[in-house]
């Protein structure tokens, strides 16, 4: 996912060069697609996209290093505080690594807690395809611009029709629950889930085949206090850096999900059909050493 994130902040660098009196907020991608958050202290409409996917590729175009420099959290916060980035000044200041990444990329900063690749001109074929209103923060307006990559201009075309629909959408429109997105005390999103009926009965049956897979590979189930991942590792003492030693990964989809799913995982692993929904299964390595592993489940 280095070129999504790396798409990522090369978008939010265009926007910073378009509309210098933007906000940053929080950036990111999957396989598909890349996005990054921002306030812009006034409407912001799609017709501007065509204008900052330009400036991208101005950018792009300069083969800008992505150099990454680390700093002790509150050395880091205070230098983008000095940037005025911030909220991100405030994700840097609260992050768990003992060192936090800053990016350069010419006159543009950001705080990356993940990998990027080396220059601009490693970050394919791009582009922008829509915007989303985020929750407010802080009482201000986040809007979220979203786009696209692909290594060739057949494959962006191809993907620029496909519609990629929101998950919560997706699951409220089928019934499985009710969902809402709300920022927490510390202004990050968050997403609340509340299972219907529906919902309840399908991840019964997925925990079931989930707990009856764990024990078949020589899992010790056991029940934890209600904590997050990171929590639990540093409690635990057995993993460096949140690293998860997880003997198989897996992914849920719709049917014309399936193919995009299939590019995320490398060859060889299972397909199984669950009712409405495909899901991929692969191996992974396994650490026998660690005196406790964690296979994670989530809601």
């Amino acid at each position: 996912m280095r070129i999504s994130f790396s798409a990522a902040e090369l978008l939010a660098a265009a926007v910073l060069d378009y509309i210098p009196k933007a906000t940053l907020v929080q950036g990111g991608g999957d396989a598909q697609p890349f996005y990054y958050d921002f306030i812009f202290g006034a409407p912001f409409s799609e017709e501007m996209l065509p204008l900052i996917e330009e400036r991208m590729r101005a950018l792009a175009s300069k083969k800008l290093p992505l150099e990454v420099k680390e700093m002790v959290p509150f050395s880091g916060a205070e230098f983008l505080r000095h940037q005025k980035h911030h909220h991100r000044a405030k994700r840097a200041k609260k992050a768990s690594t003992p060192l936090v990444q800053i990016l350069y990329m010419g006159e543009f900063v950001d705080y990356v807690p993940f990998e990027l690749v080396k220059n601009t001109q490693e970050i394919p074929l791009f582009k922008l395809t829509r915007v989303e209103k985020r929750p407010d923060l802080e009482g201000k307006e986040v809007y979220r611009i979203v786009g696209l990559i692909a290594e060739t201009k057949k494959e962006l075309k191809a993907l620029a029709k496909q519609r990629f629909e929101d998950p919560l959408e997706a699951g409220e429109k089928k019934g499985f629950f009710l969902a809402e997105r709300r920022r927490n005390g510390d202004g990050e999103e968050e997403e609340k889930i509340y299972w219907k009926a529906k919902g309840e009965a399908l991840i019964h049956t997925l925990y079931k085949e989930w707990r009856a897979a764990r024990l078949k590979e020589g899992f010790e189930l056991v029940v934890t206090p209600d904590q997050d991942h990171q929590a639990l590792c540093t409690r635990s003492g057995a993993f460096a850096e949140w690293h998860f030693p997880m003997s198989t990964l897996t992914i849920c989809c719709l049917k014309k999900e399936l193919e995009a799913a299939k590019k995320r995982l490398e060859a060889p692993f299972e397909v199984v059909k669950k009712g409405e929904l495909y899901i991929l299964i692969k191996k992974m390595s396994q650490k026998k050493e660690l005196f406790c592993r964690m296979a994670p489940y989530a809601n």
